[in-house]
């Protein structure tokens, strides 16, 4: 699995895709907004003030600064996801949140607030889904799945396909 930046994408999204190796093909199984999850408004007292009575020239240079960090925002966690999540199985999933601890140290851009546990928690979903795209099976087969090989005994339950599989529960 690899999660690559969307350079088509306006850096303000943010936006990923989610690539994994099928049959020895690179395949694109999803695309996310990272922006929404990762980076909270600043409440009012927080943010600079730019008004209509702010010349141009100053609104010129918050536009150019937000997109600076915009930019920086986008490489710091194309970075991080290049370094943590390149080339890791689908079943290396539960170990996801912490290698991705590090978006807590992500500078935050102007206006914004760094909302790193929110963002892991949208990556999860996303790659969670991804994972069972990939692997064409349900959500619970590979949540079940994952449990079973982190037991390393054989106490996982076993599959719910139909209402018959109940009774082995």
């Amino acid at each position: 699995a690899a999660v690559r930046l969307d350079v088509a994408a306006p850096r303000c999204e943010i936006r990923f895709d989610v690539v994994m190796a099928i049959r020895g093909i690179r395949v694109r199984i999803r695309s996310f907004n990272f922006a929404k999850a990762l980076l909270r408004e600043q409440t009012e007292g927080e943010v600079p003030d730019v008004d209509s009575h702010t010349p141009g020239s100053a609104k010129l240079a918050v536009e150019a600064d937000r997109q600076r960090e915009e930019e920086a925002a986008a490489n710091f966690v194309d970075q991080l996801f290049d370094k943590v999540l390149t080339n890791t199985s689908v079943y290396d999933f539960l170990s996801f949140p912490g290698r991705c601890k590090d978006l807590a140290t992500m500078p935050p851009p102007n206006g914004k607030n760094v909302d790193a546990l929110g963002a892991i928690g949208h990556l999860m979903d996303e790659l969670l889904l991804a994972s069972v795209q990939a692997l064409h099976i349900s959500v619970l087969d590979f949540l079940q799945s994952l449990l079973h090989k982190a037991s390393h005994v054989n106490l996982a339950s076993p599959p719910l396909h139909r209402g018959e599989d109940l009774v082995d529960w």
